[in-house]
């Protein structure tokens, strides 16, 4: 078979869990399956639609990860009531029964944290509490329960040692890729709670790339705009798609180890990613694809941003969260305390070379009075 050349111009990239059935199916199973079919279906919407905001702000290169901040925003969802709550399961386009959640949440977070020798994959939760807070006792034990999170007692009176505390650890659960997710000015007198994730992932090929092979080549942004790369080159079996609808080519690049692979979606023409950008809940279902030979030309890459996500959230209708109209009862056990959420910000980075990548996000939300 003559190889399919496949000379990545313009690439989005989403990195995925493949999920193993279990051998044997009985009823709790599929309905087990069932509820993350749902909860994974919501995650490709919100996906989307956070894609869509982004790419009217940035107009360069950018990595995001949304179930960071989804995980955040579900356990904000937890001490949330009324409309406030309705808002961030339509704007997350989560299952509307809150149990649901939980359970896709307890499902799925264990998933996200295996290591062997091969590679890691690890997923954390942290809740940090002004010293003069006193956090609901069912708010807390779901917090440990369903999303594994610590919980911690600062004094954000003394902003720069709690925002130093807080990267701290966060740099611990991003092997270091993350630095300075907050500043000590992000943590007002005002604050009562901090929220946060930290993702990490360092995965090896199960096809690497021979580092002599990788050469410089022409890397195209647009038809008549093209910068110098390092290209990294093989040609193996893979996982591949052609899509006559898209326009567009589809490889999925394996990861030993954890069931995670890298998809890498291709337009045909070097002026088509606005077009398949326009697509893009269909450029995260599953594709068809076969086992064929390509010639897989890959830039090797670096790349980080931050990203402030209260605006983002605002145009996908989340808007009480943000305002003293927030209905935050449920997190503090003084129910006159009246709380709403004044900052939601994300590191990510991610870095693809010859023999793997290494990628790591974190999200803190800030509640203040």
């Amino acid at each position: 078979m003559v190889p399919t050349t496949l000379l990545v111009a313009a690439v989005v990239m989403v990195a995925c869990w493949k999920g193993a059935m279990p051998a044997a199916v009985d009823p709790q199973h599929q309905e087990d399956d069932a509820l993350l079919r749902e909860f994974t279906q919501g995650n490709r919407k919100f996906t989307a639609a956070i894609y869509r905001e982004l790419f009217k702000q940035k107009r360069g290169n950018f990595i995001v990860s949304p179930f960071s901040v989804e995980t955040i925003l579900a356990l904000t969802n937890e001490g949330a009531k009324g409309e406030t709550s309705e808002e961030l399961i339509k704007g997350l386009s989560l299952p509307e029964d809150r149990e649901k959640i939980r359970q896709a949440m307890k499902s799925l977070l264990p998933k996200l944290t295996a290591t062997n020798e091969e590679s890691q994959l690890l997923a954390a939760n942290k809740i940090y509490a002004d010293k003069s807070a006193s956090l609901n006792a069912e708010f807390v034990e779901m917090a440990k329960n369903v999303y594994g999170s610590g919980i911690e007692n600062l004094n954000f009176a003394d902003n720069n040692a709690a925002a130093n505390e807080i990267n701290q650890w966060v740099e611990k659960h991003t092997d270091s890729k993350i630095k300075k997710l907050i500043s000590a000015e992000d943590i007002t007198e005002d604050m009562k709670l901090v929220l946060v994730n930290g993702l990490y992932f360092d995965g090896k090929w199960t096809k690497p790339f021979a580092v002599e092979r990788t050469v410089r080549k022409p890397f195209f942004r647009r038809l008549n705009d093209s910068c110098d790369v390092d290209m990294m080159r093989q040609v193996e079996y893979f996982k591949y798609y052609e899509s006559p609808e898209l326009n567009a080519k589809f490889l999925e690049l394996n990861y030993k180890g954890n069931n995670v692979s890298m998809v890498i979606v291709l337009p045909n023409e070097k002026e088509g990613l606005s077009a398949l950008e326009e697509n893009i809940d269909k450029l995260l279902e599953p594709q068809p694809y076969e086992t064929q030979r390509v010639e897989l030309s890959l830039p090797k890459f670096s790349m980080e941003s931050k990203i402030q996500f209260v605006p983002i959230l605002e145009n996908l209708g989340v808007n009480k969260l943000f305002s003293d109209r927030a209905e935050l009862k449920g997190f503090l056990s003084e129910q006159v305390v009246q709380l709403h959420v004044s900052l939601i910000v994300q590191k990510a980075f991610i870095n693809v070379t010859e023999t793997g990548t290494r990628a790591a996000a974190a999200t803190g939300g800030m509640m203040v009075l």
